[in-house]
């Protein structure tokens, strides 16, 4: 990757918002099976890793294992309806990074989402994650 991890940005705000959110897929039929997602704060670094991640390209991820050790980050999954919700994010922007798996009738299918969302003070945000 070409941008470097840079510890100090990724200081929590100590204000608080919550998240929830959506992954929909266009397959009409699809049973959600596998939904988990990672929400680290939006930087060059994180944005280059989210994208990588996406395109299916190998990744160092030893700067997200940081950003989840400082609890800096969090995790989420969704149902089979793809709704999520995480809470007590600090306020800022947040990527969110939905790795899946479903079915649409025997076929198996896998995909990376991402996206990016201001997470307000004492509020709750929300998102929609779409192929």
């Amino acid at each position: 990757m070409q941008n470097k991890f840079v510890a100090e940005e990724y200081k929590v705000a100590a204000s608080k918002g919550d998240l929830i959110g959506k992954v929909r897929l266009s397959q009409t039929r699809a049973r959600i099976t596998f939904c988990l997602l990672i929400i680290v704060p939006a930087t060059e670094y994180t944005r280059e890793w989210a994208q990588a991640t996406a395109d299916g390209r190998q990744v160092d991820n030893s700067g997200i294992t940081r950003i989840r050790d400082a609890r800096a980050g969090g995790v989420a999954v969704c149902d089979g309806s793809g709704n999520f919700a995480a809470g007590s994010l600090g306020s800022g922007r947040w990527i969110v990074l939905a790795s899946l798996l479903w079915y649409v009738g025997r076929g198996r299918h896998e995909d990376t989402l991402w996206g990016e969302v201001d997470v307000q003070p004492n509020k709750t945000s929300q998102i929609l994650l779409t192929p």
